[in-house]
């Protein structure tokens, strides 16, 4: 019984061992905390970017009939957006890099927010970007920290345009046609009636306007969604050391203990199974 105990100990020791070793390489080569990116990601999905940014993309090409050959217009509107997650150990003068980089490309912050969790602080940006300007602020500032994730995406917004412009047309066809009811004759309480949908529809155009308003040339933009955390982690060699040290024989103490949780539990199980077999006379060690 006593030599079983010992080699029992023996593969103990020796499993958490290696649990910690192996643990300790990944906490020193893997700096980066992916439950800090994680939380970076949530906190910039959740932030609630309500500036929506649109843009144009004008194709003119030429159409052929039987007897004349004209140039034809076509323009897209769309919605283009780049969504970046970088990490830092630098925070304040990457953060610093940041706004250069919008006044030089003359962008506008329309969201931003910034967050300090302990030793964690994170930026949030939301940057409105000239078209013509997009690629290259997202070039630049992809160099800044490390990325940690990168998207883009474009939607196209051609038909949602048209139809803003068909309703605000046929809006501005029933106001007109309602206005002239203003001279008939009629009842007090009619005119009056008639005079708050004059106000309903004129607000619903002011409504159309604002919206139709940001697929004006002079405002078009792509948005550039910038997330910077910063790396907590210490720098120094050697504290990083100590650190790494400290969360591997955590995390592997914890291992361990679940794992010989889960191996007594099993064997006060087969021992109670066997005993109560064993009183049954169905089985007999």
């Amino acid at each position: 019984m006593k030599t079983f105990l010992k080699k029992g100990w023996k593969i103990l020791i020796l499993g958490f061992i290696v649990i910690f070793i192996a643990r300790l390489f990944y906490e020193f080569f893997n700096p980066h905390s992916d439950n800090g990116h994680s939380q970076a990601i949530m906190m910039s999905s959740n932030m609630g970017f309500s500036k929506r940014n649109f843009a144009s993309n004008i194709q003119l090409y030429k159409a052929k009939s039987a007897k004349i050959q004209k140039t034809v217009r076509v323009e897209q509107k769309y919605e283009k957006i780049a969504d970046i997650n970088t990490i830092t150990k630098y925070f304040n003068a990457d953060k610093k890099k940041i706004y250069i980089l919008i006044k030089e490309i003359k962008g506008i912050v329309q969201t931003q927010r910034e967050s300090d969790k302990g030793k964690k602080r994170f930026l949030f940006l939301s940057v409105g970007i000239k078209p013509i300007e997009f690629d290259t602020f997202v070039e630049k500032i992809k160099k800044i920290g490390v990325i940690k994730s990168f998207e883009i995406s474009k939607k196209d917004m051609t038909n949602e345009f048209h139809q803003l412009m068909s309703q605000r047309k046929s809006l501005e066809k029933k106001l007109i046609e309602i206005s002239k009811l203003k001279t008939a004759k009629g009842k007090i309480s009619e005119k009056i009636n008639l005079q708050e949908k004059i106000y309903q529809i004129e607000n619903q155009l002011r409504s159309f306007g604002l919206k139709l308003g940001d697929y004006d040339f002079e405002h078009e933009f792509c948005t550039v969604k910038f997330t910077l955390q910063e790396d907590g982690r210490n720098t120094s060699f050697l504290l990083l050391f100590i650190s790494s040290i400290f969360l591997a024989f955590k995390w592997a103490l914890s291992v361990t203990i679940i794992s010989l949780g889960i191996i007594l539990l099993g064997s006060l199980v087969i021992l109670l199974i066997v005993t109560i077999l064993n009183k049954s006379g169905l089985f007999k060690l």
